[in-house]
Formats: C-alpha cells, structure tokens, sequence
C-alpha cells in the first residue's frame, strides 16, 4: 500500500491513508514501510481503520482496493510503502507539489485584541500552525524575526484563505499579511508558479465568439 494522504488525531497520532494495491493488511501485522530514498524501516500496525461516510469504522484486515487508514508508524511520509516485512517492494515514488504562495500570520495587536478569539496569544498560534502541518503536507510554517509572527506557506490564496477560516472558526484571533507568490531561480533564471486549468463545459458553449468581438477559436 501506498501513502497517498495523511490524518492527524490527538489520541492516535499521526495516521497513513491509501489504497491497498496487493494482498492484505492485518491488525497487529509486522510490516516494513519502504521510504521515498530507499531506507526501509520495520514497523508494526497497531490499529486499521476503513472509511464510510464522513467517519472512519475499525477493521482487522483489509484487502486489495479497500481504502483505509493505518495507525502505529513513524516517521513516515507521501509516497512511502507499507510492504510486506520478509520481501519489501516499493511502489513507484510520488511526490507532493511545493508550496506556490506565503503569508505572514502574525497575533492581533490591535485595540481590539481578545474581543473575537479566545485564542490569542503567539504560543497559541504557532501550536495551531504546527498542527496542521502535521496532516497538511502542502503547508510550510517558518519562524521569523519577531516571536509574534511565522511565515506560512501553501499552495495558493484558497489553500491558505481555508486555513485562516478554520483556525477563526476554532476562536484564533490573528492577523495576515499580503500574499506573496514565491519566485523560484531555474537555470539561472527567475520563474513564477503557474497552474494548468482545464474547463468542462456543454458542447452548444464551445467553438463561440464572446461579447468582446473576438473571433470563434478552436
């Protein structure tokens, strides 16, 4: 099985989610987790989860296509296998997309500190934010000059926009600053991050001019 999300409880710790590509997974099964650069480490499972609904029900073994969840490893990453612990094999790397933009969250320093959140001091904010790398793998936290403020980089405005949602939602108060797209050197030379985008839409809407006058392209 391969590690393709992560799953962060409290009472649990960190937890591997993925689909089972061949054989089985058992409850209390000794297993070698086969990382990213080669090393393989032995590990046990202590407890397997399957998924249904929104919530996640216990198993003692899983098989072939089931999508379930892992508890009992360290140190583990995306793109790791969990293989068998007498003839490890791993399965093809895959790789997590680098963080395209940053913001500065920083404490509320304003007069009206303590009025929206209960939340409101640095410890509670850099606690928060690393957390949720713990299961947001696209999410960088970095520490800065001032004690009060960390830099936080994700994959773009909605990525970050969620975070800061949820963390209000949760009683944080905190600040943000201007996003900041991350400028990155290749060959010498300055490149900008770039998304591909592929629109779906009915065939009565495609091959037509729009109300600018541009001809019809296909």
């Amino acid at each position: 099985m391969q590690i393709t999300s992560l799953d962060y409880s409290s009472f649990l710790g960190r937890i591997a989610v993925g689909k089972v590509a061949r054989g089985t997974i058992k409850e209390n099964q000794n297993i070698a987790l086969v990382q990213a650069n080669g090393t393989i480490k032995k590990s046990k499972v202590k407890e397997l989860y399957t998924f249904m609904g929104m919530g996640k029900k216990k198993a003692s073994e899983v098989t072939a296509g089931d999508i379930c969840a892992v508890v009992g490893l360290e140190d583990f990453n995306i793109g790791d296998t969990i293989a068998d612990a007498e003839n490890p094999e791993a399965l093809p790397v895959i790789s997590v997309d680098e963080p395209t933009m940053s913001m500065l969250f920083g404490i509320n320093n304003s007069p009206f500190f303590g009025k929206d959140g209960k939340f409101v001091t640095s410890r509670h904010l850099r606690d928060r934010l690393m957390k949720e790398t713990e299961k947001n793998l696209a999410l960088k936290v970095e520490d800065t000059d001032s004690a009060d403020s960390f830099l936080v980089y994700g994959r773009g405005i909605l990525h970050l926009g969620i975070l800061i949602e949820t963390m209000r939602r949760e009683g944080f108060e905190l600040t943000v600053g201007q996003p900041q797209v991350l400028v990155k050197e290749i060959a010498g030379k300055k490149n900008e991050p770039f998304e591909i985008l592929v629109v779906d839409v009915p065939g009565e809407f495609m091959w037509q001019g729009n109300r600018h006058g541009y001809p019809a392209q296909r």
